[in-house]
């Protein structure tokens, strides 16, 4: 064989030989649901680590707080400063995003809004612990 036709037998064999790597598990999503989504109540703290159990929704007597489609929170709290109980609880509506394992939502309050930061340190189908990387009080 000459070398022609070494080269024609070499350039048939890598074309024959690669495929297009179609695993759709691998490709980049162009839009993804977030896991994170959901209602997250029976905060346990631990220093700045916080651990909610996940549930289908917060109950109208307990805190918790939800995490919906678009940006939208919902934090079930206190309706005012006192905690004694029995506790008045209303719902505040704000606003939340999330970029990798950071989620970071400005939330109103009964005396102004909080913005949070939280770094996700693991999240199940029943629960979602997270650092409180920062919370900040803007009183109105």
């Amino acid at each position: 064989m000459n070398k022609v036709q070494i080269f024609i037998v070499l350039a048939a064999t890598l074309m024959v030989s690669c495929k297009k790597f179609t695993d759709d598990s691998v490709k980049p999503k162009t839009h993804q649901t977030s896991t994170f989504e959901g209602a997250y109540v029976s905060p346990i703290w631990y220093d700045s680590v916080v651990t909610y159990q996940r549930m289908s929704s917060v109950k109208d007597d307990e805190y918790g707080i939800t995490f919906k489609p678009n940006g939208v929170v919902i934090e079930h709290a206190n309706s005012g400063f006192c905690g004694t109980p029995p506790v008045a609880y209303s719902e505040y509506v704000g606003t939340w995003s999330q970029q990798d394992s950071i989620v970071k939502a400005t939330i109103p309050y009964w005396g102004g809004t909080t913005d949070l930061t939280w770094k996700i340190v693991a999240l199940t189908s029943r629960a979602l612990t997270i650092k409180e990387v920062s919370r900040v009080y803007h009183n109105s």
